[in-house]
């Protein structure tokens, strides 16, 4: 079941620094749609020629931007500077189900046994 809900999605490769560098997608976050489908479309649009991942300092001016449509109706955008390649990926989503995190269940006790078992010399069954 739907409820109507439209989203402009962006899914972005993220670069983490420590002893190493590796890279990850990290979805940002949903940008929803109040009009719907066609207004999401739009956006998606807007966002794949206007959007700039933000991480750490980043060098003044505006970088070269490629977009890509590509058959889905999502967007594969590039974007270059002196030395800085980053890419992301603009997409249009309907909202058809959310569900709130819920608690892990108790483990059941152990059942408790009226009688101790019977022990032998030195502590030994």
């Amino acid at each position: 079941m739907s409820d109507g809900s439209w989203y402009v999605l962006i899914e972005r490769d993220r670069r983490d620094y420590g002893d190493a560098v590796y890279y990850r997608w990290q979805l940002t976050e949903p940008r929803e749609a109040p009009l719907g489908r066609d207004q999401a479309v739009a956006l998606a649009e807007e966002a794949a020629r206007t959007y700039v991942p933000r991480e750490g300092p980043e060098p003044a001016g505006t970088p070269a931007r490629r977009v890509f449509r590509l058959p889905d109706g999502g967007f594969l955008v590039e974007l270059r500077r002196s030395g800085w390649v980053r890419h992301f990926r603009v997409t249009v989503g309907e909202l058809v189900h959310t569900e709130g995190e819920a608690p892990a269940p108790r483990p059941a006790a152990a059942p408790v046994d009226p009688v101790p078992p019977k022990r032998g010399p030195f502590g030994r069954r």
